[in-house]
């Protein structure tokens, strides 16, 4: 299990997805819930938390998936933006 090591190398706080404001993730966020996305309002609220300098094991804790799936999620978002949320997919390991 190497999900946290492999977290931790995705930045966290204001590195993370540098270039875009907290408020546009909040904003994102939002508008997932109100189209009802689950998929892409989970990978939101990761990239939230992790914005708020939370780790990969605490995030994948509280969204109750695995550490890897998290790890791709927040590097995926990290690296394509705010678009990239619709190509984070839960694939049970």
């Amino acid at each position: 299990m190497g999900g946290k090591k492999q977290s931790e190398t995705v930045p966290k706080g204001d590195r993370f997805m540098e270039g875009i404001s907290t408020d546009d993730i909040r904003a994102t966020l939002s508008k997932e819930k109100v189209a009802n996305n689950l998929d892409a309002g989970l990978v939101m609220l990761a990239c939230l938390w992790r914005r708020n300098g939370r780790d990969g094991t605490w995030i994948a804790d509280m969204l109750q998936v695995s550490c890897g799936t998290i790890h791709d999620w927040l590097n995926m978002m990290h690296r394509g933006g705010l678009d990239a949320r619709y190509e984070c997919h839960d694939d049970p390991e």
